[in-house]
């Protein structure tokens, strides 16, 4: 009797889409049923290949990174966010049958494709208690990377946490020192820059009490 080859053992997705810092499955595979194995053997599964490394996989084939992923610090090979890496279902056994014929496929190769979200950046001052006199400096963070040299600063003067403030004359840099018409009061800062990756403008505010 002519047997032809074993025909695929897994299905699931060969291309994956997946979002930084997520924590959830990037996939779940399963092993195709063939008459050339026994129902009840049992199949062990793996990951292998350039990026393997990244990634693990359960008894149930479910696949997941093995740490959530950052766009802006990729671990693929070559550092493009797109993972390759080949899932295989290895069974227990192989039937007489089996061994005869030309070694079943039971490996799927998976890309997988990180994608950037856009994440809040943060105005941090150098004093959190500012006092008349004192220079106070602020300084940009953000996870997407921001330009520094771009960042566009304008402190304003707040009667209270809820009221319209007043830009303040000549105050546009990152750096200010508060004055005795200041005490009492809030300072707002805002500050806009430009995120390398996206181009798009980015608005963060600190508020901090005299």
């Amino acid at each position: 009797m002519a047997y032809g080859k074993p025909r695929h053992t897994i299905a699931g997705p060969v291309k994956v889409a997946y979002a930084e810092r997520n924590t959830g499955a990037v996939a779940t595979y399963q092993k195709r049923t063939s008459t050339l194995y026994p129902t009840s053997d049992s199949f062990t599964w793996s990951v292998e290949g350039t990026d393997a490394s990244s990634f693990r996989i359960d008894a149930s084939g479910t696949l997941r990174f093995t740490s959530s992923p950052d766009f802006e610090a990729p671990t693929d090979a070559d550092g493009d966010n797109v993972y390759t890496v080949q899932v295989r279902v290895t069974p227990s056994s192989v039937p007489p049958v089996v061994q005869a014929l030309p070694a079943p496929r039971l490996l799927k190769t998976v890309t997988v494709t990180v994608s950037n979200v856009d994440e809040a950046g943060q105005v941090a001052l150098s004093s959190e208690s500012p006092v008349v006199g004192t220079v106070l400096t602020a300084t940009v963070s953000d996870p997407d990377s921001v330009w520094t040299s771009t960042v566009a600063w304008q402190w304003y003067r707040l009667a209270s946490g809820s009221s319209a403030g007043t830009a303040l004359e000549s105050a546009t840099s990152a750096s200010y020192t508060p004055q005795a018409a200041d005490v009492g009061s809030w300072l707002v800062l805002p500050g806009w820059a430009w995120r390398r990756e996206e181009g798009t403008e980015m608005h963060t505010t600190l508020r901090k009490i005299l």
